[in-house]
């Protein structure tokens, strides 16, 4: 009988208790989802801003494609390199006996530079074709 009374009493002084522990845990885990959402607003923001930095870039570059000046550097440089190096192997190298052909050693920076561009131009779309070929598996 003291069982059966004591029941509601306890009922009564605890349902207050566990109902506000209740309240505040629904409440803390609704703050952690609210701050998910936020985080992952963010990330997705953050994501939209590269892509437009992205397309800013490529629009950058294709502007410049589009100017003959910055067109034309990468040209203009082989074919000077072009020019050095036919001049080095075939006039001074392959007809010198003929043609007298001399050429004055290249400074280390003339050297390196010649190394450089011929490297870019000779090695740029292997390397691109290379590149795309790796970038090919991961797309898998």
């Amino acid at each position: 009988m003291l069982a059966w009374l004591s029941t509601p009493i306890i009922g009564a002084i605890l349902k207050p208790i566990i109902g506000g522990f209740l309240t505040a845990q629904k409440q803390k885990l609704d703050a952690i989802g609210s701050h998910e959402a936020v985080a992952a607003d963010l990330a997705k923001k953050s994501f939209d801003l590269d892509m437009k930095e992205a397309e800013v870039n490529a629009s950058i570059v294709i502007a410049e494609q589009g100017n003959w000046v910055t067109r034309s550097i990468r040209p203009v440089l082989g074919l000077a390199a072009g020019i050095l190096t036919w001049k080095i192997l075939v006039w001074d190298l392959a007809l010198g006996e003929w043609t007298q052909g001399r050429t004055d050693k290249l400074s280390d920076q003339a050297f390196w530079l010649l190394t450089t561009i011929v490297i870019a131009y000779m090695g740029g779309r292997s390397a691109e074709k290379i590149a795309e070929k790796i970038s090919g598996i991961w797309k898998r």
